[in-house]
């Protein structure tokens, strides 16, 4: 995927990362597995290779009150879940330092 991103001319990536255990067993969809430590792994281990690739990381950290305030009635699918302009972003050392990278 990251090599993907850099043929596109990509040059920053955002990815999702929940802002706790609850928020994640709230919002997590179908496919995903129930391991709430392994999907913030995943998360982590996907930053790394983007920014091996030289991509630039955004987190976008969400947090389920505020992201089903925001759905309202609609149902929450992937696609949903990526339109969501809310949660908290960060960048840099930041989220670095929130996905444990040195």
């Amino acid at each position: 995927m990251a090599r993907d991103l850099r043929a596109e001319d990509a040059d920053e990536v955002t990815l999702t990362y929940y802002a706790d255990e609850d928020s994640f067993r709230a919002m997590k969809l179908p496919e995903q597995g129930d391991d709430f430590e392994f999907a913030q792994l995943v998360i982590a281990e996907t930053a790394k290779v983007m920014l091996d690739y030289g991509l630039h990381l955004t987190l976008q950290i969400l947090d389920a009150k505020e992201y089903f305030e925001w759905l309202g009635s609609r149902e929450n699918t992937y696609q949903a879940q990526h339109e969501y302009p809310g949660g908290r972003h960060v960048s840099g050392g930041e989220a670095m330092t929130l996905l444990g990278i040195k």
